[in-house]
């Protein structure tokens, strides 16, 4: 039985990949003037990011269930380092850039599906949903945290381009020889046991393909529309326009964080789709935004949607828990993880309906969805997820 403080490392960890996950949001604003990047190459190079991710998450929550939890999450965690290097170097052209961002999405995506699961094992005997919790709070301030040091740094001082992953360099350092502390929670597999099992376990199907995958791409979805979509609609603000786009990310995740004990009072099912009502209310208030230019709004509208994200986050991972037995759990957190990278096209979907419509109305069609999906998952809450895990 791991001690009671054996997570605390794990969630260092799990901030710091976090923080290089994130990082890169408001430096594309000084990515457009020293490299002249067009607004296509600036999309591409945030978007690669998924490219690794999803293979990292799919891969990585498996390979952990075979070869051990420390393993992947080591060699993860030297990734993320490795990928702020690489960056450092796409100061100097597009390739780095675009290196660095597909590191950064394999080293994320093998982190948050083997250490998701393994914060879950080293939280046995606590309440239930625990690690999830601590999981998703400690990827969350990552990921509010790491854009909004680097926004401010970019701002205020010199070598904006390459002082942020320094300091990101210099957090990975620190924290990357604590793996080391971690208990191991996977024991040894025999070497004729399959080396990778991407599935969903037979009598989690319905409840995950029900209830878990229509709120999953919602968990990114909400947030990226407040960072990546609206604020070239509303307007930068003068002087201060990377702090504030760093800024703007990092209010939805810290209020992600913040508003996660108010979902357990409501179940995985009904928290979710208070997230989801909560999205909506934010997407509203983004279409008033768009329309009157409001810098002001847009604060309002990353802290909404920054709460849809947090308690959809929260009910997805406390949902893996119930679903997963303890030699598929980082498989399942994988397959979870991907489909909430999934809303990472958002931003750009809503970007191609605007286009053809306007932003208002895609906005409006946006809330629609999310709408729909809430009143799903409520007639899905009148239908108990089983628990095959509770034998683990």
């Amino acid at each position: 039985m791991p001690s009671s403080r054996a997570w605390l490392p794990l969630a260092l960890l799990l901030v710091a990949v976090g923080w290089g996950a994130n990082q890169f949001a408001p430096l594309l604003l000084v990515y457009r003037d020293t490299l002249d990047l067009s607004d296509t190459t600036r999309a591409a190079a945030f978007g690669v990011y998924a490219a690794g991710l999803v293979p990292g998450l799919l891969l990585g929550g498996p390979a952990s269930d075979r070869f051990g939890r420390r393993r992947l999450v080591g060699a993860g965690a030297l990734l993320s380092a490795l990928a702020s290097i690489a960056l450092v170097v796409g100061s100097l052209g597009t390739p780095g850039l675009f290196a660095g961002r597909l590191l950064a999405g394999v080293a994320s995506g093998v982190v948050f599906s083997a250490g998701g699961a393994w914060m879950t094992e080293l939280s046995r005997g606590a309440a239930p949903g625990t690690g999830a919790r601590r999981a998703a709070v400690a990827m969350t301030l990552g990921f509010g945290g790491g854009p909004l040091v680097a926004g401010f740094l970019a701002e205020l001082l010199p070598a904006p381009d390459v002082l942020p992953y320094v300091v990101h360099l210099a957090l990975m350092a620190v924290v990357i020889p604590l793996a080391r502390r971690i208990p191991e929670t996977v024991a040894a597999r025999s070497p004729t046991a399959p080396r990778i099992r991407l599935r969903v376990p037979e009598p989690a199907r319905s409840a995950f393909w029900l209830t878990v995958a229509p709120m999953a791409p919602w968990v990114f979805a909400l947030p990226t529309i407040a960072f990546a979509a609206l604020p070239a609609e509303i307007g930068e603000v003068r002087g201060l326009a990377i702090a504030y786009s760093g800024a703007i990310t990092a209010i939805g995740a810290f209020t992600g964080v913040l508003v996660q004990p108010v979902g357990r009072r409501f179940g995985e099912e009904r928290g979710a789709a208070l997230g989801l009502a909560l999205g909506v209310a934010g997407l509203v208030v983004a279409m008033v935004a768009v329309t009157t230019a409001g810098p002001v709004l847009l604060v309002i509208v990353s802290l909404l949607l920054g709460c849809g994200y947090g308690l959809c986050l929260t009910a997805g991972l406390r949902l893996i828990e119930t679903l997963a037995l303890p030699a598929e759990r980082g498989a399942l957190t994988g397959i979870y993880y991907a489909l909430t990278y999934v809303g990472f096209a958002a931003p750009f979907l809503v970007a191609a309906a605007a286009s053809e419509l306007d932003y208002p109305v895609a906005l409006g069609g946006t809330a629609l969805l999310a709408a729909l999906t809430a009143v799903w998952l409520l007639v899905r809450a009148a239908h108990p997820v089983g628990s095959p895990a509770s034998a683990g």
